[in-house]
């Protein structure tokens, strides 16, 4: 009898622990309620420096591996680096083909297909540069 309980309970842990998936949790959370990433695409807005109303040219190609290429008003590319969604939160770290880096942050909405409120800064600093937005086209 006893040896009886002991099996049972082994198939018992066995069925369960056979039974449970592991759960995929990645680094940020990407919308991705069509089976494609929604944030895939030409981005296209505005930056300033300092305090100043942003109105020079600024556009991303945002790839769904997490990747980026930035991207002049002549739709050539003129950087690379990464970005991240985690919640509405935007981040980027971009270099130009030169070396300087440059980090963003913005708040993303995707009712309107904007990022609003950005900052950006120099190397490490997302909030030392000025200010941008922009629009998926």
């Amino acid at each position: 009898m006893k040896k009886l309980k002991l099996m049972l309970l082994f198939v018992a842990f066995t069925t369960a622990m056979v039974s449970c998936k592991k759960e995929n949790v990645s680094k940020s959370t990407i919308p991705d309620d069509t089976g494609s990433n929604p944030l895939s695409g030409r981005w296209v807005g505005k930056f300033g420096f300092g305090d100043e109303t942003p109105d020079a040219y600024y556009s991303f190609k945002l790839k769904s591996d997490g990747t980026l290429d930035e991207m002049n008003s002549s739709n050539e590319k003129i950087g690379e680096g990464t970005w991240t969604l985690t919640g509405t939160i935007f981040k980027a770290t971009h270099h130009y083909t030169s070396g300087s880096t440059f980090k963003d942050e913005a708040t993303y909405d995707a009712a309107t297909k904007t990022f609003s409120n950005g900052t950006w800064g120099y190397t490490t600093n997302s909030t030392d540069g000025g200010k941008w937005f922009m629009k998926k086209q």
